[in-house]
Parts: structure tokens; sequence; C-alpha cells
């Protein structure tokens, strides 16, 4: 139904005169009535007696008067609502993340959320599989993951991340030709399932080292893993976004960079190429643009 048709109902009722309601609704005082007896010929009975003086409401009219207040009122709420979520002024996003983007969100967020004050997120902790998935699924807005090649996805690319060897102080020599220079102590690696993209990249370095029978400890916690090396009990092939924000007392371990092609990864904003959340397109906007508050 015509919404202007209500609105008509509903000022009439109010003024109980045409000439005053036509002037309220910037329109004449035909195209009022025009209106009113649209209307009634749709719900099949007169809405208003007419006398004299103007207008009185009939019993029909005052028994829908209060349904079609809060009719007119929820339409005007839903229109108000649909046109901040198109402005990006309100709505909620979906975000999955690795911890390889932590680093990057905590950076850029604060700025974005004081713009979009009306936006509230959800954050997930997922592998870039998993991701890639809950994307082309729609059960996620934006990803923060490694890149890849799906047709059906859009990448930004926001920063990097590198696996690194770290050692504990007492490990003096280290070469380039001989990387892992362990000096009897194991290596710490993190299992598949704490993350396959590390998991190859490491399986790759030892491979080109020929360091594979390394004694090896399996860690799912790279706190843990990081413990243990400060501690002087091994060495470690670690993601250097997990030592962001930590202050390593410099007298306790050594980090080393490792120059291999499998040693570095773009870490990128990934959306769906069918965006169905009117938000992501003002989230991907604004990373974006103020992307170089981020330098890695």
């Amino acid at each position: 139904m015509d919404d202007t048709l209500l609105r008509a109902f509903l000022d009439l009722a109010k003024s109980q005169n045409f000439s005053l309601s036509a002037r309220n609704l910037g329109a004449s005082q035909s195209s009022l009535s025009k209106k009113i007896r649209r209307l009634e010929d749709l719900i099949g009975a007169p809405l208003f007696v007419r006398n004299t003086h103007g207008v009185m409401l009939s019993s029909l009219g005052h028994c829908i008067l209060e349904d079609v207040q809060k009719l007119v009122h929820e339409q005007s709420r839903i229109l108000d609502y649909s046109r901040r979520l198109a402005s990006g002024k309100k709505g909620h996003l979906r975000i999955g993340l690795t911890f390889s983007a932590i680093p990057l969100i905590s950076a850029l967020l604060p700025t974005f959320q004081q713009k979009y004050e009306g936006c509230s997120i959800t954050f997930e902790d997922m592998s870039s599989s998993d991701q890639e998935k809950a994307l082309l699924s729609h059960n996620l807005d934006i990803g923060f993951m490694r890149t890849s090649s799906h047709p059906a996805l859009a990448f930004t690319h926001m920063t990097y991340d590198e696996l690194v060897f770290l050692t504990p102080k007492a490990i003096k020599t280290y070469h380039q030709g001989s990387i892992l220079q362990t000096q009897g102590l194991p290596l710490i690696r993190f299992k598949r399932n704490f993350s396959a993209n590390i998991y190859d990249r490491t399986d790759s370095i030892l491979s080109a080292f020929d360091l594979k029978d390394i004694e090896t400890q399996w860690f799912n916690e790279a706190i843990s893993a990081l413990q243990m090396v400060m501690g002087g009990l091994a060495c470690a092939i670690i993601h250097r976004s997990c030592l962001n924000g930590l202050s390593l007392p410099a007298d306790t371990v050594t980090l080393h960079p490792i120059h291999h092609p499998a040693s570095r990864w773009s870490v990128a904003m990934a959306t769906a190429t069918t965006m169905q959340n009117p938000m992501t397109a003002h989230f991907v906007k604004f990373f974006q643009d103020h992307n170089d508050l981020y330098k890695a």
C-alpha cells in the first residue's frame, strides 16, 4: 500500500479539516480527497464522517487509527535504518583474522571505529583456508588472511609476515649457509593444526638446508615456544607477528632472519567479489585509504 495514503489518513484524522491537512501535506484539497477515497475504496468502508464543519473519524477509522500510526512509524524507522546502513553510519561486520593480521588490525581499527561509531564488529580467529570458505559462503564479510588465487575473492595487500629463527642468546655462531645451528638443542615447530601455512613453509626451509633430522619438539602455542627459547631450552622457527608488542629481554634471545622464499608471505584484506553487506565497501575503502598508518 502507498504510504502517502496512510499519512494522509493520519493527518486528516488529527486536523479534522481538509483545507488544513492539504496545507500540512503540501497538496491540494482535491488531491487529498482522492487519497482518502482511494484508501476507503481499498478498505471497503468509509474512514471519515463528513459534516459542514469538516470531518470526523468513523467508527472504523477509530479502530484502525492506532495500528496505522504504528505502521507508519515502523516504515519510517526501517527507511531511516536502511539509509544509515547504505551510508555506512550503521551496520555490523563479521571479520576473520589470523595472528599475522592482529598488529595491522590493532593499528587501524580504532580510527575506523571513531568514524563509523554505528558499526559493530565481530572478530573470529580463523585459518586462512577457513576464512576463504567462510567468505565464499558469505558467513564472513571481510578476512585478513594469506592471499590466494580464488577468482571469487578480491584481495588488497596490507602487510607481510615472515618466519624467523629464534635462538637462546648463548648460541653465538650463526652462518646463513647453515641456518639452524642449534648446538644440540631441540627445534620447536608448530603442529599442522596450529597453522598449515607455517607447517608447510617450515618444511620447505628445513629441506632446503638439509636439516630435517634435528630433534623436534611440537607446540601449539607461540607463547610457550617463546618461553622455551628464553629459558635456553630450545630454538624455534616462529612467525615474526607473534613477537609484535612483546618485550623480549635482549640478553635472553637472538632473532635471525631466514633468507628463503618460503619464509615470507603477503597478508591481505579479502572480500567476496559479490559483497552482500553495504558496510563492507565502507570498511574496505577506509582500510585502503589509511593503510599508510601501518607500515610493515
